[in-house]
């Protein structure tokens, strides 16, 4: 099966003046249809440049990002931003709800770039409601709603047009251990239930078990794929990235 997104040799160097900086650094990659995998790494490691590639917020210095075969170094701004409206669904760690708007207008949003008729997108955004367990709070303003409410809402939004793809870059940084549990289980619900290929950005090992896989990353590079859910502790980790340490100071 041909992957959903294909990342091959992709570099971002970053041009500070008298400064390079390689923020990833010759990463392969393939991303199939229904893979949930977990990106991991220490801050700097370059999981969050990553994750910008893969979602169409940024373009490589060098190297070839295919989504859907289809090669989207060489697309236009425009071209860029309508994969990002209509293939790729987006959760962030600060949800970035309109305080101004309820949760169910909050959710039809994406659907009016996309000129979704008003009947459809309420009719589309209440069953997202629905399946996040929101529907009871779908006229509630975002400060009315606890910190895991607002990043299910955020969820059901990044739903809105049917995205193939969801990038969920740390969407449990800002929560407590058991609304951070309650937003993971919807995200397995998703990618079990409907077949949703799921990127998901986090520090913290108990939330990476929620993936099917792991992606470790050090210095811009992946240099482990984890794919035994159970050895994924914090030790496991440092362990592992101080082993990496020590190779580089042996060569």
């Amino acid at each position: 099966m041909q992957p959903i997104i294909k990342l091959k040799d992709v570099w971002k160097i970053y041009d500070l003046g008298k400064v390079k900086v390689e923020a990833v650094r010759g990463i392969t990659l393939d991303v199939h249809k229904k893979d949930f995998i977990a990106i991991m790494g220490p801050s700097g490691s370059g999981k969050s440049t990553l994750m910008n590639l893969i979602g169409c917020l940024d373009v490589p210095t060098r190297g070839k990002i295919l989504l859907k075969g289809k090669d989207i170094t060489k697309l236009s701004e425009s071209s860029l931003a309508n994969i990002r409206g209509r293939v790729i669904g987006f959760i962030f760690q600060s949800y970035n709800l309109l305080a101004s708007l309820t949760a169910i207008e909050n959710v039809e949003i994406p659907m009016i770039f996309q000129g979704v008729p008003r009947h459809e997108r309420k009719r589309r955004a209440e069953k997202l409601l629905e399946q996040v367990g929101l529907s009871h709070r779908k006229y509630h303003f975002p400060k009315e709603l606890s910190g895991g409410e607002q990043q299910r809402i955020a969820i059901a939004r990044a739903l809105a047009n049917n995205p193939e793809v969801l990038i969920a870059d740390e969407p449990t940084g800002n929560l407590d251990t058991k609304s951070g549990r309650e937003v993971m289980k919807v995200l397995k619900k998703l990618n079990e239930d409907r077949g949703m290929t799921i990127l998901l950005v986090t520090h913290d090992p108990s939330i990476a078990r929620f993936a099917s896989k792991v992606e470790l990353i050090s210095d811009g590079k992946i240099f482990k794929t984890i794919k035994n859910m159970d050895m994924l502790t914090a030790e496991y980790i440092q362990d592992l990235l101080g082993g990496e340490k020590n190779e580089e100071k042996a060569l």
